[in-house]
């Protein structure tokens, strides 16, 4: 009822008191609310009180207004649900989970009201399939996987694609080179990137430059090309 001592608004006191009679089923979908008299008596509260609460409530759709029926409830319109979105990711990763991938998509996810499902690959291939069929029988609003190798293909990953495709659940495959049709893949240019640092040296005068590569995978041979082609035309540079 009206509290004349709080600091809310009496018309705001109005509408919180119709939509709790509406949450606890006083009052349902389809039935007609008092008149603006009988609220005017009911609440004790001036005719302009009572018509700024209806009309927030016909506004917000809690409400509609018949002319010369009166107002009935609509229901409340549901609260907007937050996403699910499943991230699978490395944890044994430790420079570009945390300090990239994770810095990146939290706030993100924050922001656009998601929550972040947080699993760990393992760096196995094996292990993410298990990952992906568990997500596809709970339900997900999108994915984002970073796969153990970038170059890992398997009739099991291709028919889980095919799956989440059908099921209209976007997949996000963060720095791999797996080409899905049904998927968006984010990944790094690696050859480019050391391309334009090295570039940059030789902008700045130096000709003695150092390159070292780590050899596990195929990244080092991306790098090592790129190093070596911001060297043509620089004649007196030295690898």
């Amino acid at each position: 009822m009206i509290d004349r001592n709080s600091f809310e608004p009496l018309y705001v006191q109005v509408k919180n008191d119709i939509i709790a009679d509406i949450e606890s089923g006083k009052i349902r979908a389809g039935d007609k609310l008092m008149s603006e008299n009988e609220m005017l008596s009911h609440y004790g509260v001036g005719r302009m009180t009572i018509r700024a609460a209806l009309s927030e409530l016909m506004t917000e759709g809690v409400i509609r207004k018949e002319q010369g029926r009166g107002s009935f409830c609509m229901g409340l319109p549901k609260k907007a649900q937050r996403l699910n979105i499943d991230v699978l990711l490395d944890s044994s990763d430790t420079y570009f989970v945390p300090a990239y991938m994770l810095k990146g998509i939290s706030p993100v996810l924050e922001s656009n009201q998601c929550n972040l499902l947080m699993h760990d690959t393992k760096s196995d291939s094996r292990h993410i399939e298990e990952l992906l069929q568990s997500i596809l029988e709970r339900g997900t609003d999108g994915v984002m996987l970073q796969p153990a190798s970038r170059e890992y293909r398997s009739p099991e990953m291709d028919a889980l694609m095919v799956r989440f495709n059908r099921a209209g659940i976007p997949v996000v495959i963060l720095l791999g080179n797996l080409n899905y049709d049904s998927c968006i893949g984010l990944s790094i240019d690696d050859g480019y990137g050391i391309e334009i640092a090295t570039r940059y040296l030789l902008e700045c005068g130096h000709r003695n430059i150092l390159g070292l590569f780590y050899e596990k995978g195929k990244d080092p041979e991306r790098r090592l090309r790129g190093f070596r082609k911001a060297f043509h035309g620089v004649p007196d540079a030295q690898i």
